[in-house]
């Protein structure tokens, strides 16, 4: 995708979807919840993303925010969505793996699936507990994990756009579940459905499969018992839980952590 044009595209799309690919609704309440949990009086929280409701729920706890993402576009562009655009953060356009500081929570909402997993999963994860150690601090994350799921599923289901998509990602034609490139399966897969898919979601649904097929990202959506394997390398899982709003709440697991000595 080109630099801006591609963000462009990615935020006018953003603003109509629905859960469960934005942390909407049951989501966004179980991440108030967790986050509420944490008892640390004024802490500082790091962002991973541009994500705009994340960034809102760091705000409403804090005034410490640090938000990093690789694009100092996107940080800007998706800041329009926010409710607390009156309220400061630091923003910081870098790749996470690169980024150092002290926090004491750290947020993410599908951050991990944009990495190779398991090796990037495994470096983020020893970044982000180190980052929290001093403050023994918690990660709070939503994380896709995997599910096999035949096309007459896809095909059949009567599923919101949003959820199509996340259902087709958790589809893997080849057989290789760990990561691999989904945007050539699901651009074959609207090339074949073009019409009918055009008939159901109009201009919408043709366009953001056009974005796909133009992502040049690897994407990785482990299955959840080896992605707890990584996690608890340096994290204590304290709670797992799931959203009930949507059909795909069993492989959208919202997780509390908490930082262990490695």
């Amino acid at each position: 995708m080109r630099k801006y044009r591609g963000w462009n595209a990615f935020f006018d799309i953003w603003k109509k979807l629905n859960r469960p690919i934005r942390p909407l609704g049951e989501t966004l309440r179980i991440y108030k919840e967790l986050l509420n949990k944490i008892k640390i009086r004024k802490p500082k929280i790091l962002v991973w993303g541009a994500t705009p409701e994340l960034r809102d729920l760091a705000l409403s706890k804090s005034s410490k925010v640090t938000s990093v993402d690789i694009s100092e576009y996107a940080l800007h562009k998706f800041r329009e969505m926010m409710r607390n655009k009156k309220r400061s953060e630091k923003l910081i356009a870098e790749n996470w793996l690169r980024i150092g500081g002290e926090f004491d929570i750290v947020l993410g909402d599908i951050s991990l699936s944009s990495l190779v997993f398991p090796a990037q999963y495994d470096r983020m994860l020893k970044k982000a507990n180190k980052m929290l150690k001093n403050s023994k601090g918690y990660l709070i994350i939503r994380q896709w994990v995997y599910k096999k799921i035949s096309e007459k599923t896809v095909r059949t289901s009567r599923l919101s756009l949003s959820e199509l998509i996340m259902l087709l990602e958790t589809v893997d034609a080849s057989n290789k579940p760990i990561y691999r490139s989904k945007a050539e399966y699901v651009y074959n897969f609207y090339l074949r459905n073009k019409k009918k898919i055009e008939n159901r979601y109009g201009k919408i649904g043709t366009y953001i499969f056009e974005l796909y097929k133009d992502n040049p990202m690897e994407w990785s959506i482990p299955p959840k018992r080896m992605f707890e394997q990584v996690l608890k390398k340096y994290f204590a899982l304290t709670e797992r839980r799931y959203a009930g709003d949507h059909a795909l709440g069993s492989i959208t697991p919202i997780y509390l952590c908490k930082t262990t000595q490695t």
